[in-house]
């Protein structure tokens, strides 16, 4: 079986979270799985619903063929004792997800098998992103109360083991720790310098996002298509790559603009 392990960076996250993408890194080339981080720019006027890129770049993933992929927050560290994933996977469950620290499932560590059921999942969270979810699932922000929402009564997920997902239990023992908001956050350490760059770097966005913010959510849609197709048009990239996606998308997009002007000519 083909499986990837995948992430993305944005903002300062590169450097505030090094040590954990560096560890995603090398848990799967451990373990003989492809690894591929989409890299977003430092400095954008995208807000915090950012996140949602994450669902295009799943469905992306499975689009390219991959058997199954295993998408990880930047600021989760894959521990050296995770096993493989394989073993967890069912051949009657397609969506694997982990119970976070409020006991609703936590999309900072989501496992998906390539099936009509994973992509039927990934497009209706994309369907609904504007839709208000119930206060029961929601958390305020992103895509994790869709997440939340609409795994509930489908047949298809499957609840992982929450070592695969610890973010809440600082002594305990697991596979991934995943220092998101909440009570694993304040055990996450950084350089002082990677730190300060981060922080700057979210000060700036977040004044970026006040003067002139680029939230419309259909707009942000097809922007992140865009970043999530081109982290996977280029067979030639190796399997193991950062791929700055903005860059490759800005590229073409200018490639494409050049060739109608060609032609209108």
């Amino acid at each position: 079986m083909r499986g990837l392990v995948l992430s993305f960076v944005a903002g300062g996250y590169h450097w505030r979270y090094a040590r954990e993408l560096e560890s995603q890194r090398v848990y799967a080339a451990r373990m003989g799985y492809d690894f591929r981080l989409a890299v977003l720019p430092v400095l954008h006027r995208l807000g915090p619903e950012l996140v949602w890129f994450k669902i295009h770049l799943i469905r992306a993933a499975l689009q390219r063929g991959y058997d199954w992929v295993l998408f990880v927050d930047a600021d989760a560290r894959i521990q050296s004792e995770c096993p493989p994933v394989e073993p967890s996977l069912h051949k009657d469950k397609s969506i694997y997800l982990t119970r976070g620290y409020s006991g609703r499932f936590n999309s900072g560590v989501m496992l998906f098998r390539r099936t009509n059921a994973s992509f039927e999942f990934l497009i209706t969270l994309l369907r609904h992103r504007t839709d208000v979810v119930p206060a029961e699932d929601d958390v305020g922000w992103g895509e994790n109360g869709h997440v939340i929402h609409f795994a509930k009564a489908n047949p298809s997920v499957q609840a992982l083991d929450e070592r695969w997902n610890n973010n809440g239990r600082p002594l305990a023992a697991d596979y991934i720790r995943h220092f998101s908001a909440g009570p694993m956050r304040a055990c996450h350490k950084a350089g002082v310098i990677p730190m300060v760059k981060a922080q700057l770097t979210a000060i700036i966005n977040r004044l970026l996002v006040r003067l002139a913010p680029q939230t419309d959510p259909f707009a942000q849609a097809l922007l992140f298509e865009r970043w999530a197709q081109a982290c996977f048009q280029s067979p030639s990239q190796n399997a193991n790559d950062r791929v700055p996606v903005y860059q490759i998308e800005k590229k073409e997009r200018l490639i494409a603009q050049k060739h109608a002007e060609i032609l209108a000519r």
